[in-house]
């Protein structure tokens, strides 16, 4: 399977500088939408959790949503860290890897 560049290859190489801003902002656009996401997904998985009530065992359902639950509240730790910090563009890589465990 061959995979196409969206970019022309003629497309100028960025200073770093430039690519430390850019990739900053792309950041800043995933933490910004992790809140929203973090609150549906409890929303969404208490709903599932209710609708699955006595189709699995009770206690199955209830640590799935504990889990659910725990994930959720590191990533809504985590969007009031980023927001409290403010980092700087030449942080950006370390709060990517927070921000998406690899």
């Amino acid at each position: 399977m061959k995979i196409f560049r969206i970019l022309p290859a003629s497309v100028p190489s960025l200073s770093v500088d430039v690519a430390q801003r850019i990739r900053s902002e792309q950041l800043a656009l995933a933490y910004e939408r992790m809140r929203p996401s973090a609150v549906m997904t409890l929303v969404v998985a208490g709903y599932f959790t209710w609708l699955l009530d006595g189709t699995f065992p009770e206690k199955t359902l209830h640590w799935w949503l504990a889990a659910i639950a725990i994930v959720n509240l590191l990533r809504l730790a985590l969007w009031s860290s980023y927001r409290r910090m403010r980092p700087a563009p030449e942080h950006a890589d370390r709060w990517a890897s927070w921000f998406v465990v690899e």
